[in-house]
Formats: C-alpha cells, sequence, structure tokens
C-alpha cells in the first residue's frame, strides 16, 4: 500500500528489478537511469516482457546530470549506485542540494553494503530506518 499510485525513480538502474517490482506492486511510474547502454536495453526488455513499458521510461544517462537538471519530482528515489565507490554518499548529497526532487511525504531508500555505511548530515532528510539483509544495508530516509 505504501507504493501504491506512487512516481518512482530508479537511479542506476542495472536490470530494472526494483522500479518493476514496485510497478507490479501497484506504482504509478518510474523513471530508469542507467549510464551503461546494456542496462537500459535490459531494463527495456525486462519491461516489455513483464507488460509494465507504458507505466515507465528509461534513460541512457549519467545519474548525477539526471539529478541536477530534472524537473521532475518523485515520490521514492531508490539509489543503488555500483558498491565500494562511495557513489552513494555523492548522489545523497546532489539530492540534498535539490531536496524539490522529493514530493512532500517523499523518501530516499539507499542499497548499499554495509562496509560502506557512513552517517550523513543531509539537510532536507532523515535517517528513518535501516535494515540488513545479509551483505545489503538499506537505509531509508524521509524528507523534514
Amino acid at each position: 500500500p505504501e507504493i501504491t499510485d506512487k512516481i518512482i525513480l530508479d537511479l542506476f538502474g542495472g536490470s530494472g528489478a526494483v522500479g518493476i517490482e514496485a510497478l507490479s506492486q501497484g506504482a504509478a511510474h518510474c523513471t530508469f537511469i542507467d549510464l551503461y547502454k546494456p542496462a537500459t536495453q535490459v531494463i527495456t526488455q525486462n519491461l516489455k516482457n513483464t507488460g509494465l513499458l507504458s507505466q515507465a521510461s528509461v534513460q541512457c544517462n549519467d545519474s548525477f546530470r539526471y539529478l541536477k537538471s530534472t524537473k521532475q519530482v518523485f515520490d521514492i528515489i531508490y539509489v543503488a549506485p555500483p558498491q565500494y565507490k562511495g557513489i552513494w554518499i555523492q548522489a545523497m548529497q546532489t539530492i540534498a542540494e535539490r531536496p524539490n526532487l522529493v514530493s512532500e511525504g517523499g523518501s530516499l531508500i539507499v542499497q548499499i553494503d554495509p562496509i560502506e555505511d557512513e552517517k550523513l548530515d543531509l539537510s532536507a532528510f532523515k535517517e528513518v530506518n535501516r535494515r540488513t539483509y545479509g551483505s545489503t544495508l538499506l537505509i531509508f530516509y524521509s524528507k523534514k
């Protein structure tokens, strides 16, 4: 029920699994961003295979360039960048510089390896939850 009718941004889309799952659970739309063209082709094919292509947009684009230029507002931004490079911190700081990317009551979800964990001071967002599943840490932030 928390995803129904939400507008989602899946940064660093990879295979598109997270955004596609959100769409299958009732999200209204998902924008997928990935810099790697083969990844965007896989996402597009997966959306076709699931019949969800009409509810999505897929862009082969740099995530940071996209965050700095888009006028779209999202209910949920899912950040799951390549691991062990600190990219998640840069992504979160970029989003924090443009808090209007996230709707009132919206949220950010970060997926990282627990060894990358670092407390962030994000002026417009506060950490509200965290969950560890094996070697995956999910950190949830809400808009202040």
